[in-house]
């Protein structure tokens, strides 16, 4: 007959190994667990320095696009810019010979003779004498009709004299043909100016606008423009398939070190299951 006691002892025995080997499993099983977590915690960390470092890139070429796009765009628009320049300083130029030509020259002449003529007309004594002598006349007569009953017909008439002796100044002085003649040749020399003048400058206008239509065509700025935004947009969609293969590659190589850890999960639970 078995002894009891040894009995109860080797069960108690066995216990105590399955609970000893129980406890090992756990501390494994928890030691993998942490491991786990650092792996998933550097896989996050890397993720994010990866994302980082190739948005950063991605950026730089975001704005190298834009800066060469705006300045090539400057450089189309500043040789188009001074060509206009350019045209519309021989505009200029051409407007202000136009009132420096032959034309103009006659007509100042012409302006100046009939200065002249005016002048001497002045000076003459007769002219003067009886200009003024008419005009002193005339303020008598007014002031000896004011407070008379025919005050208004007196001074009617006052007028009316010195009107005539205004009149008869004129056409006793032998300068008055030579005055009508420079009148009538500063007229039609100042007539001839401006139709001169103004055809110059319709003339300097057309070739303005010419010029301006040539440089415009020569320059090819819209075509210049458009090829110039089409290398930007493309430059653009580079640099955004750039982005989204940072981010795939960031992805990948997260999910490789999540990978790697469950392995390391299964192999340390298979383990302490042995």
């Amino acid at each position: 007959m078995a002894d009891p006691v040894a009995e109860g002892g080797k069960r108690a025995g066995k216990s105590k190994s399955r609970e000893e080997k129980a406890g090992g499993s756990d501390a494994a099983s928890s030691a993998a667990a942490d491991r786990v977590r650092e792996k998933v915690e550097e896989a996050n960390v890397q993720f994010m320095k990866i994302l980082a470092e190739g948005q950063k890139d991605v950026q730089k070429r975001y704005t190298e696009a834009y800066s060469a796009y705006v300045q090539q765009l400057q450089e189309v628009y500043k040789d188009l810019q001074e060509r206009s320049v350019e045209a519309l300083r021989s505009y200029a130029e051409s407007t202000s010979a136009a009132l420096k030509g032959e034309a103009v020259e006659r007509c100042v002449e012409a302006y100046r003779n009939y200065l002249e003529q005016l002048q001497q007309f002045w000076s003459q004594s007769d002219v003067r004498g009886r200009t003024e002598a008419a005009y002193s006349r005339l303020v008598s007569e007014l002031t000896e009709a004011q407070g008379q009953p025919d005050a208004s017909r007196r001074g009617e008439e006052a007028y009316r004299r010195y009107i005539d002796s205004i009149r008869e100044a004129w056409d006793m002085s032998d300068a008055q043909g030579r005055i009508e003649e420079a009148q009538s040749g500063y007229v039609a020399a100042l007539r001839e100016a401006n139709e001169e003048v103004q055809r110059s400058h319709e003339e300097a206008y057309r070739r303005y606008v010419e010029t301006l239509r040539d440089v415009v065509s020569r320059s090819n700025v819209q075509e210049r423009s458009e090829q110039l935004l089409q290398d930007y947009l493309k430059q653009l969609q580079g640099a955004w398939e750039a982005s989204r293969q940072v981010y795939k590659e960031a992805t990948l190589a997260s999910l490789r070190s999540l990978e790697e850890a469950w392995e390391r999960l299964e192999v340390g639970a298979a383990g302490a299951v042995a």
